[in-house]
């Protein structure tokens, strides 16, 4: 299995964790609604209360003729001055690597760098280390079922593709289709050429044989930062 295929399968995975994890949170809502009196009247109140100042607040940030705050995107022509003018690549090499033994830069050749493109050794970095999820194996059959049912439905490509494209999920590709087919990104608004450097950047990185991933051990971030 390539690196690529890795991570696209980590990526659904977490999708597919965060899914689960949120159908726990709406299930145990829904039981504890079940079981909890009736709120009082001062209580309602309050509420309805809430809700109108947190509408206020947020219609004062709205442009008028909009119901709700519009996210500006790179490729939204009526709101971003950086369109077509902006670009994606694999991350930046060198032509020069530690030696670990010596502890000095050493120059790229077949030895120090085995995976070098024209003398330039990248070693593009997985951030994040993809998505990953998962099933507790004490649910009842009928959450099992449920819960795969829906990661089927935000992994299968209806859904998937609209994921990708829209900006505001912060996915990724991950689907080998979706790096085939750019239209997808065009029509979301992107240009053929911003679609295909930006697709193109990702796959680069994906496909190269020195990808560089996450520390995979408990507590990894406290290593890092």
């Amino acid at each position: 299995m390539t690196k690529r295929s890795l991570w696209h399968s980590g990526l659904a995975g977490l999708t597919i964790l965060l899914m689960a994890m949120l159908m726990a949170m709406l299930t145990a809502c829904t039981t504890a609604k079940a079981e909890s009196p009736a709120p009082a009247a001062a209580e309602l109140a309050a509420a309805d209360a809430a809700r109108a100042a947190g509408a206020a607040t947020a219609a004062a940030g709205t442009p008028a003729g909009s119901a709700t705050p519009t996210p500006i995107l790179a490729i939204d022509p009526e709101n971003s001055n950086v369109q077509d003018k902006v670009g994606a690549v694999i991350t930046p090499g060198s032509t020069q690597v530690l030696d670990w033994e010596t502890g000095e830069l050493v120059d790229c050749d077949e030895t120090t760098c085995p995976y070098a493109v024209d003398g330039v050794n990248y070693a593009p970095y997985a951030s994040f280390g993809g998505w990953a999820g998962a099933v507790n194996a004490a649910a009842d059959d009928t959450v099992k079922d449920a819960t795969y049912a829906f990661f089927s439905y935000m992994s299968q490509p209806a859904q998937a593709n609209e994921d990708v494209t829209i900006g505001r999920t912060g996915y990724n590709p991950y689907r080998f289709s979706q790096f085939l087919n750019r239209q997808l990104w065009v029509k979301n608004g992107m240009s053929p050429e911003a679609a295909a450097n930006y697709l193109g950047a990702i796959e680069a990185s994906l496909n190269s044989p020195n990808m560089v991933l996450d520390l995979r051990i408990p507590q990894n971030q406290s290593y890092q930062q």
